[in-house]
């Protein structure tokens, strides 16, 4: 954000910790974060790449951003794209790592974790309490994760038929005793 900014918000008492709606202006849809730093030029905003994809912004276009207040977190459900993510010796600890750098959380965003170079990316599902988004500063959110989208059930192998069970039983059929029932 600019230094500008941070004059306004000096001269308001905005109250700590500095969070922002952001929404995208052409497409409306809308996205939560808080502020790393004030430089950017007076009338322009830095986002992550994965936060442009998401509001499906370029470079170059307009954003409403609003100060807000969120309820701190106590339950995220996370969805990995791959299951590559969960195969990481310990994916819950490279979550952890990551989310420290996050003030916020929306639901429906997808955001991005990068690990032993590799980029993995994780759709927030559900967020309580329910709403929009929560505030992750000083939390300790209980965090669930589900299938990975591409997740594929494991093919379980049938056991080969025998060849003497596959060959048709011919029997030349004989009237027999009516004591009834379906014996043969």
């Amino acid at each position: 954000m600019p230094l500008s900014t941070l004059s306004k918000i000096v001269s308001v008492r905005l109250k700590y910790p500095l969070l922002f709606q952001i929404e995208s202006y052409n497409d409306k849809i809308v996205s939560h974060c808080g502020v790393l730093e004030f430089e950017a030029e007076e009338g322009s905003i830095y986002l992550p790449e994965w936060m442009m994809k998401n509001l499906k912004l370029q470079e170059g276009d307009l954003a409403i951003i609003r100060n807000t207040a969120m309820p701190n977190g106590r339950y995220i459900k996370l969805q990995p794209h791959t299951t590559s993510f969960i195969q990481v010796s310990d994916p819950r600890a490279v979550l952890e790592k990551t989310l420290r750098s996050f003030t916020c959380l929306t639901t429906g965003d997808t955001f991005m974790v990068t690990h032993n170079k590799k980029e993995f990316y994780i759709d927030v599902l559900e967020i309580r309490p329910p709403g929009d988004a929560i505030c992750l500063i000083d939390t300790d959110c209980e965090v669930d994760f589900v299938t990975p989208l591409d997740y594929k059930e494991p093919e379980v192998e049938r056991p080969k038929a025998k060849k003497e069970d596959d060959e048709k039983k011919i029997a030349k059929v004989t009237r027999g005793d009516e004591k009834g029932g379906d014996r043969v």
